[in-house]
């Protein structure tokens, strides 16, 4: 689970470790720096959360990203210290300790003294954000995971933020002419207006596109494109195409000289009231130019860190697999899609994640519900059961399905049975490969097939409620 370096100490763990800690060697330095990030919370400036707002999730504003278990006496005296860890992957570190958290359904063993691959993170953060990464090796180090993943995420920020219009902000500009709109600088009047000529000279404080904060958008986009991966990105499709366009036209004095000044300038977050997505691209921005100062320790006692809820993850991955099937996808957080529970008061709504109205309700579960790696079956909490059965009774829906990964090769169904009128639960899983040496080209392949199966099975079980 851990490879060692001279400087660095990477750890690699996986989501949602409840009933197995990892355990990891114990010295002064690394212990604080765990500390600090076991205690950092997700409304940190220091780290980046996906989705932009953590209000876009389930997890709570203080949720901590790991937590630290209190040692036994005879366990600090072999110097090892356990690590628990939520519902959040990602990246996070500070100073020489960099902490990787995959999903628990990647394969983690790391033959060879290997990093893990996390093929199954990325694969999903590739479907939801529309990026063909077919050609990306996920064995790169940890310096080149992170930055992959921040270019990954460019083009989504990027649209969400020109969705609400090009940034602009107030300028001061310098004049020569005899037009005069605001106020004339004397000293320069006399230096290049005397003898005079008909013109003045002066300033004036204009709204501009031209400002240090698209700079910013545009100096991420020129240092994206020096990779071949980040080169692919940008032109992945039309609108990122687009968005990239507005930025370049609107910043025609461009100069890359100018990069740290430029950067700089930006280190105050901005907080507009109109231009709220911005201040999401703006950190993003700076966590791609600045990212090897902090890897390389130049910003001392800094954090950093990428983010993101699993659960969120895995729902948003699965959209893109039903989209296609004409489910609907109800988004609670934006409060679109929502069905009120009473017809008398309707503060109380339900956001079931898929339904189609008189078929099917689909509730997408980040758990192993599915069966494990021995065929096992799991059972449903009854917290989830009690959920689905709420969804189907308001919706006058006999059939309900749950969605899950699995690590289990075999294509299964778990049936659920709900009294005597005909309603009923399967558990559905989506199978992923368990094969630490796939490359990601031929994970991507694997995959592909067992969303066929997984697809197959979902219209399996609409087709059975025709029936009934």
């Amino acid at each position: 689970m851990m490879t060692r370096e001279t400087k660095n100490k990477k750890i690699s763990l996986t989501d949602n470790n409840y009933n197995k800690e990892e355990r990891v060697p114990w010295s002064g330095k690394i212990f604080n720096n765990l500390k600090d990030i076991a205690q950092k919370d997700l409304s940190s400036p220091d780290l980046l959360v996906f989705p932009s707002s953590i209000d876009d999730t389930e997890i709570n504003a203080d949720t901590h990203i790991i937590e630290l278990i209190q040692d036994s006496e005879e366990e600090t005296n072999k110097k090892v210290c356990k690590i628990r860890t939520g519902n959040i992957m990602g990246f996070v570190g500070k100073d020489n300790v960099h902490l990787r958290i995959h999903s628990r359904f990647d394969d983690m063993s790391n033959e060879g003294g290997k990093e893990p691959k996390g093929n199954f993170l990325y694969y999903m953060l590739s479907k939801v954000l529309n990026i063909n990464l077919t050609s990306l090796e996920t064995t790169t180090s940890a310096k080149d995971s992170i930055l992959n993943l921040l270019f990954m995420f460019f083009p989504k920020v990027l649209k969400e933020a020109l969705a609400q219009g090009l940034y602009k902000e107030y300028r001061y500009f310098q004049y020569n002419d005899d037009r005069v709109r605001g106020a004339i600088e004397v000293s320069r009047f006399i230096r290049e207006d005397i003898p005079f000529r008909g013109k003045i000279a002066y300033r004036t404080r204009e709204l501009s596109h031209n400002n240090n904060l698209l700079h910013l958008v545009r100096h991420t986009i020129e240092y994206i494109r020096n990779s071949s991966l980040g080169r692919g990105i940008l032109n992945n499709d039309l609108d990122t195409r687009n968005a990239i366009l507005q930025v370049v036209n609107v910043t025609p004095d461009y100069q890359v000289r100018d990069r740290r000044r430029i950067i700089q300038c930006c280190m105050q977050l901005i907080n507009h009231p109109f231009y709220t997505k911005y201040r999401a691209l703006q950190k993003l921005c700076l966590s791609i130019l600045r990212h090897e100062r902090v890897m390389y320790g130049e910003d001392n006692d800094k954090g950093y860190g990428l983010l993101f809820d699993g659960a969120w993850l895995w729902e948003e991955y699965l959209n893109t697999l039903l989209k296609p099937l004409d489910f609907v996808h109800p988004e609670n957080k934006k409060g679109q899609g929502g069905i009120n529970l009473f017809d008398t008061t309707p503060h109380h709504t339900i956001y079931p994640d898929f339904y189609k109205e008189g078929q099917i309700v689909a509730d997408a579960k980040y758990k192993r519900y599915a069966k494990d790696e021995n065929g096992n079956k799991r059972e449903v909490a009854r917290e989830d059961l009690y959920q689905i059965i709420t969804y189907m009774y308001r919706l006058n829906i006999k059939k309900g399905i749950f969605l899950c990964p699995s690590v289990c090769k075999e294509e299964f169904v778990t049936p659920y049975k709900i009294g005597d009128n005909d309603a009923t639960i399967e558990v559905i899983g989506l199978s992923i490969p368990q094969n630490a040496k796939l490359h990601f080209r031929d994970f991507c392949t694997e995959m592909r097939k067992n969303e066929y199966k997984f697809i197959c099975m979902v219209e399996k079980a609409l087709t059975s409620m025709d029936s009934i």
